[in-house]
């Protein structure tokens, strides 16, 4: 792996573990309510809302991850417009001038000679 691809691939993996505890989280999230679902009383909550709940609350992992996937390249995209700026307001270096180094003492210097 060469330098180019290492901050690449650091940036990937920690946002596949983010996700994957996102995720983890979620599950769990969704697996108390299944529970408190199938626990109540018959006739608290209509059958057909707490249905409705769990099909929404299947899409919330998928949801969540492509939320906190989007954010996490956002952040990158706004870091690299950020470094663009700040690289294009860096002052530039004086120019070096000299009468002994400039540019005709240079070629009269790299002149090629040949020899018979």
């Amino acid at each position: 792996m060469d330098d180019y691809s290492q901050p690449k691939f650091y940036n990937a993996g920690a946002m596949k573990w983010l996700c994957f505890r996102l995720d983890m989280i979620s599950s769990v999230t969704f697996a108390f309510s299944l529970v408190f679902l199938v626990t109540i009383p018959a006739g608290l909550i209509d059958p057909g809302l707490a249905g409705l709940a769990v099909t929404y609350g299947l899409n919330l992992n998928m949801l969540l991850s492509w939320a906190v996937w989007n954010m996490c390249n956002l952040e990158n995209d706004i870091i690299s417009v950020e470094r663009i700026l700040q690289y294009t307001n860096i002052p530039r270096t004086p120019l070096f001038h000299s009468k002994r180094f400039g540019i005709r003492s240079f070629l009269a210097s790299t002149r090629k000679q040949y020899y018979a």
